[in-house]
């Protein structure tokens, strides 16, 4: 998508394995404008990615994916991730990129708390960006952070910072994270489409809509006092003080808790501008794959 859209540098952020390679490969191959590069956090797919930059004659931009805390992917850093990166370095077919570090496990509420968080974790990694300056690596990268995190790794010049949810921002983050002054830019559109009894309403906004991981997954706009009581599919239910001001067909505006999966349920989106819908915006990534 990004290549598509004349995008000059893009790092997935994604450790490629399997058939993805190939689709990499030809990605680089059509897109020759573009500079791709992705993460790796383990010899053997480093290796795999060099022999397939050998084998198509040119070198894969690599950035190694750093584990400082979150566990989920990613190599911890210290003397293996350093080998890596010597790997990477010296292996024809590979060139190292820098470190990717996501630390999204970092949410404190209080900005100073998360800053406090921040620093601590990611001091390993400045021990590891040291050793390698101390071996003479120095053109390299760091791309470090989230959404809550950014502001924070944004005051030190050495690194690229990677925040995503603020694009159009969401209720969990804007509700969780302290120092993060960010305006909403993207709602969901409901209508009551059922008055079972004198204090239920039903939404047409289930989890077919609305991303559902969260125990909230929205905030509705013009109902203040309201109980999630149930959610599945095609509906959401829930509990008002009384149903006589609503009727049904009523249209109201929701927030979802976890924007980012929620987009991804929609074809496309309509851009509104001053009260107005001004165009319809595809959403390219619903596809999940775009033929090469």
């Amino acid at each position: 998508m990004l290549a598509i859209s004349a995008a000059k540098d893009v790092l997935i952020a994604y450790q490629l394995v399997g058939a993805n390679i190939y689709r990499l490969i030809q990605l680089i191959k059509k897109y020759g404008n573009t500079k791709f590069s992705c993460v790796c956090d383990n010899l053997a797919i480093a290796t795999e990615l060099s022999e397939a930059g050998i084998h198509h004659n040119f070198d894969i931009g690599v950035f190694i994916d750093i584990d400082n805390g979150m566990h989920r992917t990613g190599i911890e850093p210290n003397e293996d991730a350093y080998a890596l990166s010597k790997f990477l370095s010296n292996s024809p077919g590979t060139e190292f990129m820098g470190l990717h570090v996501y630390d999204g496990h970092i949410t404190d509420s209080d900005l100073e708390m998360r800053r406090e968080h921040c620093m601590e974790d990611f001091q390993p990694v400045i021990q590891l960006m040291e050793k390698l300056t101390q071996e003479g690596v120095t053109e390299y990268i760091v791309v470090a952070g989230g959404s809550p995190t950014f502001p924070i790794h944004a005051a030190n010049s050495d690194v690229e910072v990677s925040p995503g949810t603020t694009i159009l921002w969401d209720k969990v983050y804007c509700t969780n994270l302290e120092g993060l002054d960010f305006q909403y830019a993207a709602v969901l559109a409901t209508r009551i489409i059922s008055k079972p009894s004198s204090n239920r309403l039903c939404l047409d906004i289930g989890y077919k809509a609305i991303s559902a991981e969260h125990q909230q997954p929205a905030m509705l706009f013009g109902i203040p006092d309201y109980t999630l009581v149930g959610h599945s599919e095609e509906h959401m239910a829930i509990n008002v003080p009384t149903t006589d001001e609503y009727k049904i067909g009523d249209l109201l505006y929701a927030i979802p808790h976890h924007i980012c999966p929620t987009v991804a349920l929609y074809d496309s989106a309509m851009a509104v501008m001053d009260n107005e819908i001004i165009d319809q915006w595809e959403i390219v990534g619903r596809k999940r794959k775009i033929t090469i």
